[in-house]
């Protein structure tokens, strides 16, 4: 067997390794830019109310933000590596469609963690516009 996976039913094909693993980091990097916001907004309020290191506290919630593009950029590639196995398989592998699903939500993960990183850049330069 190529992975760990249940064997597949008959008359059903079995996914191409990476495909499930692909959505889950899809779905992953989908939601990591939802704490990355709620991380951005408090510690801007934060920042406000206690002026001391204020610099610090931005690069902290810059660097939780960034890193939630690996999980996107992963699911990416192992979505892309799913479909490629797919279609050399002759029609003996399936999950086309949770491959793609893999490949549509990490890239929106991904794209969603940019914006959010230009928003901590946004923050960062208010708080020096403030004098923090």
């Amino acid at each position: 067997m190529l992975n760990s996976e249940k064997p597949a039913e008959p008359g059903r094909l079995p996914n191409a390794p990476g495909a499930k693993a692909s959505l889950v980091l899809g779905i992953v990097s989908d939601a990591w830019p939802v704490v990355g916001a709620v991380l951005a907004v408090g510690t801007y309020r934060l920042v406000r109310a206690i002026p001391a290191n204020s610099e610090t506290l931005l690069l902290l919630v810059g660097c939780i933000v960034l890193a939630g593009a690996v999980p996107g950029v992963l699911g990416v590639i192992l979505a892309i590596r799913a479909l490629v196995r797919i279609d050399k398989s002759q029609g003996r592998l399936g999950g086309r469609g949770v491959s793609l699903a893999g490949l549509i939500t990490s890239t929106l993960g991904t794209l969603a963690v940019l914006v959010l990183a230009n928003l901590v850049g946004f923050l960062n330069s208010e708080m020096e516009s403030l004098g923090h």
